[in-house]
C-alpha cells in the first residue's frame, strides 16, 4: 500500500510542477524555489500525506508513542523526497 502513496505523492509534485498555473499565484521566492525542485516539494507533500492518509482512510498508524508518528513521518517524508527526485530525473532524460 505505501508504493501506492508514494506514487501518489509523485503525481500531486508533477501536477504542482507541470500541469496546473500554480505560479501565477506564487509571487514569493521561497515557494517559487519549493516548485523547481522536486525533492523540496516531495518531501513537503510527503510529510502532508502522512499526516492526511490516516486522518481521511481511518488507517491506524502503528506506532506507540507521539514522538514514533513524528520519526516515522519524517522517514516517510525523507522516502517520498527521494522517490519524487529518482522519478523527476529518470523522466527528464
Amino acid at each position: 500500500m505505501w508504493v501506492i502513496y508514494l506514487l501518489a505523492t509523485y503525481g500531486i509534485v508533477f501536477m504542482l510542477q507541470n500541469k496546473w498555473e500554480i505560479r501565477f499565484f506564487c509571487h514569493s521566492d521561497f515557494f517559487e524555489n519549493l516548485l523547481d525542485c522536486a525533492f523540496c516539494l516531495g518531501f513537503w507533500l510527503g510529510g502532508l500525506v502522512w499526516i492526511t492518509v490516516p486522518i481521511f482512510s481511518n488507517l491506524i498508524i502503528d506506532t506507540d508513542t507521539i514522538l514514533g508518528f513524528f520519526f516515522f513521518g519524517l522517514l516517510w517524508s525523507f522516502a517520498s523526497a527521494t522517490f519524487c527526485y529518482v522519478v523527476d530525473k529518470f523522466m527528464e532524460d
